[in-house]
């Protein structure tokens, strides 16, 4: 983990913040410090992939709501398909909305 957290700082320096978001879920394999890192840079490109990370981790409220946030409807369908199946949450009908 050593090497890809020099790699990061590097990413970070140059910003290169998508390249550091892959850096932190498929090396280091922090999807936390993912979340973190997306919202400190706050850049559509990073959000979607965030978002396409928890949506195939099945992790879908997380993938809807950084989404949400780049204004990407590139997975809609799926999404709208796999929270249709989840159970009902007050945080599920409230952000459901906002996405269709």
């Amino acid at each position: 983990v050593g090497l890809f957290e020099e790699v990061l700082v590097i990413y970070r320096k140059q910003g290169l913040h998508s390249e550091a978001l892959d850096i932190l879920i498929e090396r280091i394999g922090d999807l936390q410090r993912a979340e973190d890192y997306a919202e400190k840079v706050n850049q559509p490109d990073v959000w979607s992939k965030l978002g396409y990370t928890y949506l195939n981790n099945m992790k879908v409220t997380y993938a809807m709501e950084a989404f949400l946030k780049c204004k990407d409807h590139t997975y809609f369908n799926r999404v709208i398909g796999l929270l249709e199946s989840e159970p009902e949450s007050e945080e599920k009908d409230f952000k459901y909305p906002l996405f269709i």
